[in-house]
């Protein structure tokens, strides 16, 4: 049997049917790995959330930190943003800096389901479907 815990009851019902009806359950979990890891990488480009909320934008420290690896953002007389400077603070995207995090998102078949998530130097998360 296996463990799914799903806010939207049509999919949980779909997904019980599926485990009645199934042995090798791993084609299927497979599949949702597949599409919950792009859904997941997807979402950096919108800056997005499952539920569609808008990430909340960088701090200023964060945008302070980017700057700082880049050079001519700030004028050599006035210590001041160029405008290079400030077209960099504008678009900095949340979490999406490098692209480390979102390149990390995978997902393993486990026991009974699927586990998507990404890894980090020791920093995990995990979510077990």
């Amino acid at each position: 049997m296996i463990t799914v815990e799903v806010v939207n009851r049509n999919v949980q019902a779909a997904l019980d049917q599926l485990a009645n009806r199934v042995e090798n359950l791993a084609p299927p979990m497979s599949e949702i790995g597949e599409r919950m890891t792009e859904s997941t990488q997807g979402r950096f480009n919108t800056s997005t959330g499952p539920d569609g909320q808008r990430w909340a934008p960088n701090s200023e420290a964060t945008i302070l930190d980017y700057l700082g690896g880049k050079s001519g953002v700030y004028g050599k007389k006035t210590g001041k943003l160029t405008s290079k400077g400030v077209g960099y603070a504008q678009n900095k995207k949340p979490l999406v800096a490098s692209g480390l995090l979102q390149d990390s998102i995978r997902w393993q078949l486990i026991p009974g389901g699927v586990a998507i998530g990404t890894e980090i130097g020791r920093a995990s998360c995990r979510e077990r479907v």
